[in-house]
């Protein structure tokens, strides 16, 4: 068997928060300080993404818009999860590969 390692946290990407394109109009200063104060709400290191293809619910075109990314690690919470879906999902794969062995060693017969 493999031998397991232990997981470890990962850095995960999520949006934190949508920014219409006309909030970015307007005098520059004034979005200077929408920027700054975005920077300190969501810290210097997040992105400013645009989406020219956003189809919000229910809407019969598109609607662009600005998001801000961040890269943070996971939650501890998170974490458990993700350490539980991969090791179901491991535990389910090991099962279909057992169940196909035995199909072939009936078949072939054990050498």
């Amino acid at each position: 068997m493999v031998k397991k390692v232990p997981s470890k946290k990962h850095i995960i990407t999520v949006p934190a928060y949508e920014i219409s394109p006309y909030e970015l109009e307007g005098p520059l200063g004034d979005i200077r300080i929408l920027i700054d104060k975005w920077i300190q709400e969501h810290g210097s290191d997040a992105r400013l993404n645009w989406d020219p293809d956003n189809w919000p619910q229910y809407q019969d075109s598109p609607s662009p818009q600005y998001e801000i990314i961040v890269s943070r690690e996971e939650t501890d919470a998170e974490f458990d999860k993700r350490v539980t879906e991969e090791r179901i999902r491991q535990e389910a794969q090991d099962a279909r590969d057992r169940k196909e062995l035995e199909r072939l060693q009936a078949k072939f017969g054990v050498k």
